[in-house]
């Protein structure tokens, strides 16, 4: 499976009805604002995993209508899409609830 594929726009149709088999914490926060992130796995098929990637205390920017630019922390889904099991049994990843199967 190609690193980085995306997920369908049925995969995220059925989201709200789905349970996560498994929610990881990633503990080494390499994205660009750093910090932890929560991973929600869920299986699309036979031979393949979902993934959302949530990082929490997301620091953002936005031009106001003064022209200021305030920083501001949301939760944000930062990435989503197919990964292969292996990928998620790592030291970095905590299990939270659940087990990748």
């Amino acid at each position: 499976m190609e690193k980085g594929t995306k997920l369908t726009a049925s995969d995220f149709d059925r989201l709200p009805e789905a349970n996560p088999e498994a929610a990881l914490l990633d503990t080494e926060g390499k994205g660009r604002n750093g910090g932890k992130a929560l991973l929600y796995v869920f299986t699309c098929g036979p031979l393949k995993k979902g993934k959302i990637l949530v990082r929490t205390d997301y620091k953002e920017t936005q031009r106001d209508k003064a022209g200021n630019k305030p920083r501001r922390a949301t939760n944000s889904i930062v990435t989503a899409g197919y990964v292969e099991r292996h990928n998620l049994i790592q030291d970095r990843y905590k299990v939270l609830e659940g087990e990748v199967e």
